[in-house]
């Protein structure tokens, strides 16, 4: 390819016309390409309300009605159904810039809607083609069309603004930093971006948080993790850079207060440097499953209710073993095996160390099904952090938060109303997967049953 037709390649690519400063902004590169979101959203809308198409596809139109899913309905307000379309949320107000594939026809369809909404003004200014409808005075909604873009507005508040944007967007598209490269469909807000594309049973969502939440994970490499199988409701491991062992150690340890108050003696916090100057980085995690006792009320009940156990390798397990020793002596653990056992309200904590692996977990079933770890060969772990959730034991888990908890809890209160709706989405799930890369990468892919099909 010559130069001339690479630039001129290049030129034609989509770019967001979102506003700015934006609460949220979607940018779609081709409309066409969300049938298969589109398709996802149908067999996961069968079970969860907030997923169906038509729950999402209303915020689409600025003043009135268009699904940007189907061709017919783009074609019949005028816009082109293979081209791009950028939606911005500013407060309750909306901004929505398209291309178009017939400008009489947006036009059209525009002063029919607007001379419901007020007096409908036409103007023509720098170029730039306006209709806005005023209620006694007041801007409530209008356009602006220049060349094969429109831009359409509406909103019950803060309206200039969005018409002084519209009349931006409509001439050349906005910054795009801070946006994603790709995918069928690109968010843009303050917390950071999201990018999305889907085929009928996966649905692929890649973020990037404006904060560095992923900035203490080293990069992939060798772990004797790696090459496990993912099991149980949760299945994580990751790899943590070696200036952040320590207080990743202390942060967990810390996690323990409520179950272990002698946790935070400063003895232990001795042994616990100690300990993480002899971790490698690699760590493994695997909730066996959830088990409620009666009720969730008190921060032990909730510890234990997850029966999980915790792998750290260790570069040189003969020198920590004197340090586990004096850390089961200072909490006065007693010897169980290989392992120590510290009895606490709510259960038993066990930790000690197997081959060249540290431990520590919350129910005995739960550590001797990781067992297997201690002797697994190493392999290469493809990201900094990667887990998997079991559709099946996670939906269990949902179903045993007690009822009158609820009442008295609002974190139990929240996780049940996400009960409500994901609960039923995991029925027709076959895998829940996670990745996260420094300094600032989260992927998630959620799997839904091939035989899956919308209601």
């Amino acid at each position: 390819m010559t130069l001339l037709p690479l630039l001129a390649t290049l030129a034609a690519a989509p770019l967001p016309r979102a506003a700015s400063p934006a609460d949220v902004a979607v940018f779609i590169p081709h409309l066409d390409n969300l049938t298969a979101l589109a398709a996802w959203g149908e067999k996961a809308g069968a079970r969860s309300v907030l997923l169906r198409p038509g729950t999402w596809t209303s915020e689409f139109g600025a003043f009135f009605f268009v699904d940007p899913t189907r061709a017919d309905s783009l074609t019949a307000a005028g816009l082109y159904p293979k081209g791009d379309a950028t939606v911005s949320r500013i407060g309750d107000g909306r901004l929505t810039c398209a291309a178009l594939a017939d400008v009489a026809l947006f036009r059209r369809r525009s002063d029919e809607r607007l001379k419901l909404l007020g007096e409908v003004e036409h103007k023509s200014e720098r170029g730039v083609e306006w209709a806005l409808a005023r209620l006694e005075k007041t801007l409530r909604a209008g356009y602006a069309i220049k060349g094969r873009y429109g831009c359409s507005f509406a909103g019950p508040a803060r309206v200039e603004a969005l018409a002084t944007e519209a009349g931006a967007r409509v001439q050349s598209p906005s910054p795009t930093a801070g946006w994603p490269s790709a995918g069928t469909v690109w968010v843009k807000a303050p917390q950071g971006s999201i990018a999305l594309r889907a085929t009928p049973t996966d649905l692929v969502a890649e973020a990037k948080p404006s904060r560095s939440l992923a900035a203490d994970l080293a990069a992939a490499g060798p772990s004797p993790y790696a090459a496990l199988a993912p099991s149980g409701l949760l299945f994580a491991r990751a790899r943590i850079k070696a200036a952040a062992v320590a207080p990743w150690a202390h942060t967990l340890v810390a996690s323990l207060g409520s179950v272990c108050p002698a946790c935070g003696a400063p003895d232990v916090s001795a042994d616990v440097d100690a300990l993480a100057a002899l971790f490698t980085g690699n760590v493994l995690l695997r909730v066996d499953r959830a088990q409620v006792k009666g009720t969730l009320r008190s921060a032990a009940e909730r510890y234990f209710s997850a029966r999980h156990a915790y792998l750290f390798e260790l570069s040189t397990p003969a020198d920590a073993l004197p340090v586990v020793a004096h850390l089961a002596q200072t909490l006065g653990a007693k010897t169980d095996g290989d392992a120590f056992a510290l009895g606490v309200p709510g259960g038993v904590l066990r930790f000690g160390i197997r081959e060249s692996h540290f431990f520590l977990a919350n129910d005995e079933a739960a550590l001797q099904r990781i067992a297997t770890a201690t002797s697994a060969p190493a392999a290469t772990q493809g990201h900094g952090l990667e887990a998997w959730l079991d559709p099946r034991l996670a939906a269990q888990a949902l179903g045993q938060i007690p009822l009158l908890d609820i009442l008295g809890s609002s974190e139990l209160a929240s996780l049940f109303a996400v009960g409500t709706e994901v609960g039923p989405l995991l029925g027709i799930t076959d895998s829940v997967s996670a990745s996260a890369d420094a300094p600032s990468r989260i992927t998630l892919t959620w799997r839904l049953s091939a035989g899956a099909s919308p209601e």
